[in-house]
């Protein structure tokens, strides 16, 4: 199976979606400083493009 993706937004919400599946996995007392730190890569990850130049 090709993997593909668009850009390096796409790649952070892959990241991010795997990430969360993988969090009733981690341990009880870091389970909420990954879920911020998850909260974060997504709300960069679903900003809008900026134009540099």
């Amino acid at each position: 199976m090709n993997a593909s993706w668009r850009d390096v937004r796409d790649v952070m919400m892959r990241i991010v979606s795997t990430a969360q599946n993988w969090l009733i996995l981690c341990p009880e007392r870091a389970k909420d400083r990954l879920s911020h730190i998850l909260s974060n890569l997504k709300l960069i990850a679903t900003r809008p493009g900026r134009i540099i130049g």
